[in-house]
């Protein structure tokens, strides 16, 4: 099978139309479904392994996909476990993958899919709702509560099993979520606390008012969450941001997954009010194929995929290809002639001879009072900022 490979092939293009209107969304989503290949339409799961293929979890199993075919994975041949459904994939930095069912089945391979050895008897029989690589190479499981689970947290290191409760720092109360951020910190959202493991224990870095919390890792070592309808970032010195609220039109919905994605924005999906956006412009909704997103990942071509409760899997990227619409613009001409100058700054020539300059994402008329003004057929640019 072909590795996933999704090269945006980026286009700028400069049109005018005076009878199209357009709303100019800044995201292309692609959707795989059922009918292009894709076992079911429930992705409960998706992130990238090492090998560049996507691993996705469905009610149908767990699949690889290359970016053409899906392609089942017989996870069942490598353990004498059951494997009744799996749950939670994780792919680590050294290319090992871990697969968890909802029997409690954990399964370990290593690129070259030996399995790894450790003691699965110690572990709860149940799948465990979060998975995560800390910086020493360790996973770690955390559970939500359940009948016969007293204990959340769970490291698997060397091979060993250990338990953390209490008397390690974590907080009382139930388990929501965890990650690890990108310096390798594991944070956990249990009862009202945000805490992170430093120095062989969890410390609490802030309380969470509204209880239960989406957690999502930040690059550095600071961590997103979710807490009733704000996104707040919290770093490993217990420095608190509140980032605002993320859904003006409900007073009541609850975040499933977040991504902060390579240029620093965090992606939001919800269950049942879609994919929201948050960056230093604030927050936006982006289109996708279902109100319920259930996973969020990033490819290292820098699109963000999104799993769906029953609209298939999303591929979002940047639209490479905008139509510049009358709309958005006091210029209502179309554009003959089109120039850059040395400063990046975009001018044009228009039908009805003016030129027009490209200001903070509106065109613009330039030297209207100038003798030539409404004779202009083209423009250039020189290279001393003149054109």
């Amino acid at each position: 099978m072909k590795r996933l490979c999704f090269r945006a092939a980026f286009v700028l293009f400069f049109g005018w139309s005076s009878g199209f209107a357009s709303t100019n969304p800044a995201w292309l989503t692609r959707v795989w479904q059922t009918d292009d290949g894709l076992p079911d339409n429930n992705v409960s799961m998706v992130v990238q392994g090492a090998d560049g293929y996507l691993w996705i979890v469905t009610p149908a199993g767990l699949i690889r996909f290359d970016g053409e075919s899906f392609s089942p994975f017989p996870i069942e041949d490598f353990t004498t476990w059951p494997v009744p459904h799996v749950r939670n994939v994780l792919c680590c930095r050294s290319g090992a993958l871990w697969v968890a069912s909802d029997g409690g089945t954990l399964i370990g391979l290593n690129p070259d899919f030996s399995a790894i050895q450790f003691s699965q008897a110690e572990l709860p029989r149940r799948g465990p709702h979060a998975l995560a690589e800390s910086a020493d190479g360790s996973i770690w499981l955390g559970y939500t509560p359940w009948i016969g689970i007293s204990n959340s947290i769970y490291r698997i290191k060397g091979g060993k099993v250990t338990c953390f409760s209490k008397r390690d720092g974590l907080p009382e109360g139930p388990f929501y979520s965890m990650v690890a951020d990108g310096m390798g910190n594991v944070w956990a959202a249990k009862g009202k606390q945000l805490a992170v493991f430093r120095n062989g224990q969890f410390q609490n870095a802030a309380s969470i008012r509204a209880g239960g919390a989406c957690l999502g890792a930040t690059h550095t070592n600071a961590v997103w969450f979710a807490a009733g309808t704000h996104l707040f970032k919290c770093d490993t010195q217990g420095t608190l941001r509140d980032c605002g609220l993320i859904f003006q039109g409900s007073a009541d919905f609850t975040v499933t997954a977040l991504l902060e994605d390579s240029g620093g924005a965090v992606w939001i999906g919800t269950d049942g009010n879609g994919l929201f956006r948050y960056s230093a412009s604030g927050f936006e909704r982006v289109d996708v194929s279902d109100s319920s997103i259930l996973s969020l990942a990033e490819d290292r071509e820098g699109n963000v995929w999104a799993g769906t409760a029953g609209g298939g899997l999303d591929r979002i990227c940047s639209r490479a290809i905008r139509l510049e619409t009358v709309a958005d613009n006091p210029v209502s001409s179309q554009l003959h002639s089109i120039a850059q100058d040395s400063r990046g700054g975009v001018w044009g020539a228009t039908e009805d001879g003016m030129i027009v300059s490209r200001v903070d994402g509106r065109w613009e008329p330039r030297f209207t009072n100038q003798p030539f003004a409404g004779t202009v057929t083209c423009v250039e640019a020189d290279h001393e900022d003149g054109i």
